[in-house]
């Protein structure tokens, strides 16, 4: 499937975290982005924050992404679209309030570009390592983009209400993406474009996004302010192993990457650098930042067990995709909780 190097993309709940790096990185690249949100208001920050861009961003509002044919305005005379549009959040009481709207979510927006998108080159599906990897097995696993977490959705399944936030979450993320290739699949020789899945760990970095209060960060940059800066996990928490970490810039290459790159089509893409426990960070913020707290000073790394390992070749050799160290990471995190006045002075 030909890609394209310029052209308008379509990215979804592009008032997110991610979505507007990957919007940023869109316009940095000489892209035009079409923006979704769900009410005007949260339309407000991104067209202030990428105002220098003028006429190449355009934020459109669509209020229930589950409706049917919600997208099917947003997608005209789009190149690409890019996906991000489901909450990250592990507050479901029911796992059907996660897993109903992401799955006909893009159930949705892909049904929208195959009857309306008649430029739609490539739909890259901004998934997770939620869709990969499971949590509750303890064994020694190696995860590639051949995995799929069933784990969680059986969990869901079985336990309704009362599987774990974890599980309801992954689940989610796992059966909104099993339903991106299951619609390709049902349409193949109708949809004239392809599909790509990006698969990130848990993302970090500064914020883009709209975001006033450090308690109502996004589920990935809140548990990095409450282990490092507020020091308020406790010890074993922060000795137990946690998922796989990913630079939100290596993100957004790899994901520009797989939009552009003709052997991407078709093709899943693991983008972690690798697991960590909360302790590792606060450990290297400590090097950067010495006043920070030292959380369990008398940990070591061979107190924790990391059975879990990643082969991202795939993503190397396809996309080229290179990852950042820790303390770079940890560095432009922490600048940005000294900018937003959470820590530190500035």
């Amino acid at each position: 499937m030909p890609t394209v190097s310029s052209g308008k993309i379509l990215v979804t709940g592009i008032n997110g975290f991610a979505a507007m790096w990957v919007a940023r990185y869109l316009l940095e690249h000489g892209y035009s982005v079409r923006g979704t949100v769900r009410s005007a208001d949260k339309g407000v920050h991104p067209r202030e924050y990428f105002k220098s861009y003028g006429a190449k961003l355009e934020v459109v509002v669509v209020e229930d992404i589950t409706t049917k044919g919600a997208f099917d305005e947003a997608v005209k005379n789009i190149d690409g679209i890019f996906h991000a549009a489901a909450g990250f959040h592990l507050h479901a009481d029911d796992p059907s309030e996660l897993i109903t709207p992401a799955v006909d979510g893009t159930v949705g927006i892909l049904d929208s570009a195959l009857k309306h998108g008649n430029k739609v080159k490539r739909f890259v599906q901004l998934s997770s390592i939620s869709a990969i990897e499971n949590m509750s097995i303890k064994e020694a696993t190696v995860y590639s983009e051949k995995d799929w977490n069933y784990n969680s959705v059986e969990a869901c399944k079985k336990l309704g209400r009362d599987a774990s936030a974890e599980d309801k979450y992954e689940a989610s993320k796992t059966l909104s993406e099993v339903a991106a290739w299951d619609f390709m699949k049902a349409n193949k020789g109708t949809v004239k474009f392809d599909l790509v899945a990006v698969n990130p760990g848990l993302i970090l970095g500064p914020g883009l996004h709209e975001v006033d209060d450090p308690m109502k960060l996004n589920t990935s940059l809140q548990p990095f302010f409450i282990a490092v800066v507020l020091g308020q996990f406790p010890g074993e928490m922060l000795a137990k192993p946690s998922v796989a970490w990913t630079d939100v810039r290596d993100f957004c290459e790899a994901v520009i990457a797989s939009f552009q790159i003709d052997q991407a089509g078709g093709e899943r893409f693991l983008v972690v650098a690798e697991q960590f426990c909360w302790q590792e960070w606060i450990n290297v913020v400590r090097r950067i930042y010495p006043t920070i707290s030292a959380g369990n000073p008398e940990w070591k790394y061979e107190d924790t067990t990391f059975n879990t390992h990643f082969d991202t070749r795939r993503a190397r050799q396809i996309l080229g995709v290179a990852y950042r160290g820790w303390d770079d990471t940890a560095r432009t995190v922490m600048e940005w909780f000294r900018e937003k006045g959470w820590w530190g002075k500035n």
